[in-house]
């Protein structure tokens, strides 16, 4: 049985000696994906910021300036800096949190069309996130096939596309 360092979370320190010792091969796997997460957590900034499109120039919106979980996230014009707690978010543990709600940018899906809404925190693999190079991606698509991306007001994840202005983001701080 070959263990790998993404079918391992919740292992003991005991499980992760004996995976390394029946496969060498399974510390670099563990070692790699430590360094990729340790390297996309450092690109969030540490305080607010919004979620601006580079293509379109509009934002992360949480719709109605709602606190309830459900609530569809959006894009839209960026507001002044008096209203906008709908659309700032702060970065804690993988998680985008909306800051007027407290709840997490959440995927109902992870797969291609999945679209955001509001939820609470359980740090599911439709939670966690990565920022690289203008490029936003849940964790556990370690082959970054799908990417955060604009469509029309719509944020979904689509198939990345390097050459797509739509699907980088810029994260602005407050």
């Amino acid at each position: 049985m070959h263990a790998s360092a993404s079918n391992m979370s919740g292992a003991t320190v005991e499980g992760i000696y004996w995976a390394v010792q029946r496969d060498p091969c399974t510390l670099y796997d563990l070692q790699l994906k430590l360094a990729t997460s340790v390297t996309s957590y450092a690109m969030f900034p540490e305080g607010e910021f919004a979620i601006r499109n580079r293509a379109t120039g509009a934002v992360f919106d949480v719709m109605y300036e709602s606190t309830e979980a459900d609530t569809e996230i959006k894009t839209w014009e960026a507001k002044g800096e008096d209203s906008n707690a709908n659309q700032r978010f702060r970065f804690e543990g993988g998680l985008l949190i909306n800051v007027n709600s407290g709840l997490s940018v959440t995927f109902n899906h992870t797969g291609q069309g999945a679209m955001p809404t509001q939820q609470p925190g359980e740090n599911a693999d439709t939670q966690a996130f990565e920022y690289d190079d203008g490029f936003l991606t849940l964790i556990q698509d370690e082959n970054k096939e799908l990417v955060v991306g604009q469509i029309d007001d719509l944020i979904q994840l689509v198939p990345a596309n390097g050459d797509d202005e739509s699907q980088k983001w810029d994260l602005v701080e407050f």
